[in-house]
């Protein structure tokens, strides 16, 4: 098993998070294809085609119109 982390004031915990709720998955604690699909999938059921990963855009196509643009 791994050491705990030093107490060096460097090292903050990860904030807990609703799934699907952050904008930016660079975020996440554990980024993985399981844990960037699970969000996607999540984010485009409640209609937030768009989400970041770090500085990449990531753009779901609904495949449907959507009235973002007014």
């Amino acid at each position: 098993p791994g050491a705990a982390p030093a107490d060096d004031g460097l090292y903050y915990a990860p904030q807990a998070h609703e799934a699907g709720c952050l904008d930016d998955l660079a975020e996440l604690t554990n980024l993985n294809e399981d844990s960037l699909l699970s969000e996607l999938r999540i984010r485009y059921a409640r209609g937030s085609i768009y989400t970041f990963l770090s500085d990449i855009l990531i753009a779901v196509n609904p495949y449907e119109p959507l009235p973002l643009y007014g």
